[in-house]
Parts: structure tokens; C-alpha cells; sequence
């Protein structure tokens, strides 16, 4: 394997990128990584991105983009702590929350490869101090396979934690198991979303493994796959290099700041922490299985088999300890986390070969797919058609940079606005925005500062025209939109 280093590449804009040790192809990478509506596109995103965290919608996020097995971009925006001003990096950490589970199937996966356990055996088999009671009497036992795809019909949480952040130990949470925990549905009949299974699922690689969880998944997944900044269990020198996790804002305009919640024996289905940079190691893993049908750690056909769908209910698609997100015609699997003051997402577009890393500091933000400031949802938009184009199609040049100095923030009381060259033409974008290619305003070159907008929402000025103003020393200081409404252009 050869080491790569990080380099840093002036295409009209600083666009960091990385390659990691696992390269698969390096010669389409490089055509990525050079190609400037690629760069364009990245431009967008850290704009979109840095507007969120001046407006305080997030406090701080961590976005990695891995292709075909490598680490392509990857940066930090916001604060890791907005009191201490520490500034938020590929590298910070934050507790990925559920993203714990697909580690907690990986490892029931390892096990049964091993020939150590039956997915379809009932989970008492492996458990003999679990006696359930579950809804009715004729009900099947409970697999592992159910317990792996949520269909068990198993409650969700057996405890207060989620409110008075109190997790259970391992004895507390067997007792409640054994008391408190209750069947909402028959199993394999409806998909119903259970902590409950995962911490089981956990305390069967315990039984069958003769190691604690935290070990197991240390040494079978974490140190194979060098992820030196993941861990189980989380000492308190760890804890200090965590981001601040921060709540929802409040009526006051102001954040609750969360301390270090120990997610002790629940650890399978919520109590892991990590970094975009390992995140990315642990995507890239999945692409070796994937496309260079390589053997490590799982083979690729148990990949592939956690890959399929397993259960379906209505719009819910689950495979084994992935879930699997129907975007379009495209599939989208991985996994998102909601930890206390944390919101995270690691997915992965097998088709198109791209992976995506989101990390939030703060429970009211949107890393994950389904929700309309999805910034992984985002990403896989804007990148997956500019990627494919950079493969196939020869750089141009001339047209971006020829509009280079037109791009930029602008603004007046009523908005703001960013004008870039992207997708092959000059746009007004609304940075702050939920989706902010939706809506742009496009712009056709009539003269040297003058501009057509030939496409834009019906509302706004579309046929109308824009005329960029400079001023003495030719420098772009604002623009006239229609007939009169005028723009300045921000300090950048």
C-alpha cells in the first residue's frame, strides 16, 4: 500500500483534498480532484455551510467525501466549542450515536462467518439469563435476524436515559430486560426501531465471543482498519477532545450546552465516538469489499448480504444492521446517529461509488437523508453529476475563469445572495437556503458586465437584466438586478 499526502491545490478556489492509503484508481481520482466544476461544486457546499454557521442554525460540522475507496475532501466549518472558540476539523470527534449499531452487526456477522452463531436461532440460546415475554403467546422466538433488521416488534427503550442522560450498566439494563421490556408488534410483521435489540445484540457477542464488547469490536474492526480516533469506551482524556455537544436552539436564540453522557451498557446501539477521518477509513473498508472484491475483515459476499434489503415496511428498507435510504433511482446505505448534542451520518452510494461523512454538533442539525438542510443529501446531489461529468468529460477552463471575478457574497437589507459559476453557468444563488441550487437565477453574458437572467423563479426577475459595478481600480463592488434593486458585495 502506498501513502499519499495531503496536497493542496489552487483551481480558482482552495479546494484540500486527500488521498488515502487504499487507492484504488488514482488516475480517475486525479481527474476529480483537478476538475474545477468539481472544485465549484465544493465552493457551493463550504459557502452553504459557512452561511449555516453564521446565521447559528449549527455550531460546528465535519464533512468527509470518499470515491471508489478514497478520501477525496474532507474539512471542518464552525466550533468544535463556541465558547473556547475551538474550531471544528476532519479530525474532531463526536459521538456517532447509532452509527454504533452497523459496528454491533459487523460483529454478529464476524462471529456467524465463524461458524459461533445462527442468525435464525432463537437469541435465548445465546442469552440464558433472558427470559421474554413477548405479545402473544404463539409468537415465534426471537431471532438474531430480527433483532439485526428491527422486526422483532421489541419497544425501543427500556429506561429513562434519553431524559435524564442515566444509561443503564450491564446489570441494570439485564434486570429491565427482564422486567420491563415489552412486544408492540408480533415479531417479523412490522418494522419497529429498537435500542432494545442492539444492546442485546451486543450482549450476544459478549456470550459468544468470551470477550467484553468494547474489546471485540476494538480488536476485530477498530485497530484492522487503523481507526485510532473511534473508540467504545471513552476515558476522560478522550472525553476532553470531544466537540461540546449542543442542543436545539431555544426561544431565547441561546443553545443548552451537554456534558459527557456514558452510554455504559447501551454502548452497542449508541455509545460509540469517532472522526470524518476514521469514518472514512471505515467507508473506504466497505469499497475494498465492494469493487476490489477483497476479503478483510468480512468477506465481500457478507457484505453484500447486509447490503440487501431484509425487511420492508412501507417506506423503511433495512439490511442487516444497514439502512437503506431509496433516493431517486439510487440507494443510499449506511447509517445516522442521534446522540446528546450530537447528529451524524455515514453513507454510502454503491452505483455511483461515493460516500459521505457528515458530523453536527448539535441536536437540531441535519446530517442524515430525509430532511429538507440534509447536508448529506446535499452533497450526494451536487457532487455524484459533477464526479461522473469530471470523468468523462475534458476540463474547460476558459468560462470560470473568465467569470471569476463575479463570484461572491452580496447583499442588501432585504437578502443576501452568492453569485458562482457552477454546472456550466454563472448563478445567483440564496446561501441560506434549505436547497440552495433550487430556485438559482441564471445568468447568459450580453456584455462585458452585463448579464441576462434567463432562468430563475417566476417571482424574481427572470428576462430581466443584472450589471455587475466596479469600481476605480476595476474591482467588482455590486450589481443592479431588473431595474433599480441593487446589491453590495461583501468583504469575502
Amino acid at each position: 500500500m502506498k501513502q499519499r499526502s495531503i496536497d493542496k491545490i489552487r483551481i480558482g478556489l482552495m479546494f484540500w483534498f486527500i488521498l488515502s492509503p487504499f487507492v484504488s484508481n488514482g488516475q480517475q481520482t486525479e481527474k476529480i480532484t483537478n476538475n474545477l466544476n468539481v472544485a465549484s461544486n465544493i465552493q457551493l457546499l463550504e459557502t452553504w455551510l459557512q452561511t449555516q454557521i453564521r446565521y447559528g442554525k449549527i455550531p460546528g460540522v465535519s464533512v468527509g467525501i470518499v470515491y471508489d475507496g478514497e478520501l477525496i475532501y474532507q474539512k471542518g466549518f464552525g466550533y468544535a466549542d463556541t465558547d473556547k472558540k475551538i474550531l471544528s476539523t476532519a479530525e474532531t470527534r463526536y459521538r456517532i450515536a447509532s452509527q454504533s449499531k452497523i459496528f454491533t452487526a459487523i460483529g454478529i456477522m464476524i462471529l456467524r462467518d465463524e461458524g459461533k452463531l445462527n442468525l435464525d436461532e432463537p437469541i435465548e440460546k445465546y442469552l440464558t439469563w433472558l427470559k421474554l415475554k413477548q405479545l402473544n403467546e404463539s409468537d415465534p422466538p426471537i431471532t438474531i435476524r430480527q433483532l439485526l433488521t428491527h422486526s422483532s416488534g421489541m419497544s425501543r427503550d427500556i429506561s429513562t436515559s434519553w431524559t435524564d442522560f442515566n444509561f443503564p450498566t450491564q446489570e441494570e439494563f439485564r434486570k429491565l430486560a427482564n422486567t420491563q421490556l415489552e412486544f408492540v408488534y408480533s415479531p417479523y410483521t412490522k418494522w419497529k426501531y429498537s435500542n432494545n435489540g442492539y444492546t442485546l445484540l451486543g450482549e450476544i457477542i459478549e456470550a459468544v465471543s468470551g470477550k467484553t464488547y468494547s474489546d471485540f469490536i476494538t480488536e476485530r474492526i477498530l485497530l484492522p482498519l487503523n481507526m485510532s480516533s473511534t473508540k467504545v469506551i471513552q476515558d476522560e482524556d478522550y472525553q476532553s477532545t470531544l466537540a461540546v455537544g449542543y442542543g436545539r436552539i431555544l426561544s431565547n436564540g441561546q443553545r443548552e450546552k451537554f456534558g459527557y453522557v456514558d452510554a455504559r451498557a447501551t454502548a452497542p446501539m449508541a455509545g460509540l465516538s469517532s472522526s470524518v477521518t476514521d469514518l472514512s477509513k471505515f467507508i473506504s473498508w466497505q469499497m475494498r469489499l465492494l469493487y476490489q472484491n477483497k476479503t478483510e475483515i468480512l468477506s465481500p459476499n457478507t457484505l453484500k448480504e447486509m447490503y440487501r434489503t431484509h425487511f420492508i415496511d412501507e417506506d423503511w428498507r433495512w439490511g442487516l444492521g444497514f439502512s437503506i435510504y431509496q433516493k431517486g433511482i439510487d440507494q443510499l446505505i449506511g447509517a445516522s446517529g442521534l446522540q446528546i448534542g450530537y447528529r451524524t451520518s455515514s453513507t454510502i452510494n454503491p452505483k455511483e461509488k461515493l460516500g459521505v461523512i457528515v458530523c453536527i454538533n448539535s441536536i437540531d442539525g441535519e446530517a442524515h437523508q430525509g430532511t429538507p438542510w440534509s447536508v448529506s443529501e446535499r452533497i450526494y446531489e451536487w457532487l455524484t453529476p459533477a464526479i461522473k461529468n469530471a470523468l468523462t468529460v475534458p476540463i474547460q477552463t476558459d468560462d470560470i475563469q473568465n467569470f471569476k471575478e463575479f463570484e461572491g457574497m452580496y447583499e442588501n437589507i432585504w437578502s443576501e445572495s452568492y453569485v458562482i459559476f457552477v454546472d456550466g453557468s454563472l448563478k445567483i444563488i440564496t446561501p441560506y437556503s434549505a436547497d440552495p441550487k433550487n430556485g438559482a437565477m441564471v445568468l447568459e453574458p450580453i456584455s462585458e458586465n452585463n448579464f441576462k437572467i434567463i432562468t430563475a423563479p417566476r417571482y424574481k426577475e427572470v428576462g430581466e437584466t443584472i450589471t455587475f459595478k466596479k469600481d476605480a481600480q476595476g474591482k467588482v463592488i455590486g450589481y443592479t438586478l431588473g431595474f433599480g434593486t441593487e446589491l453590495k458585495k461583501m468583504n469575502e
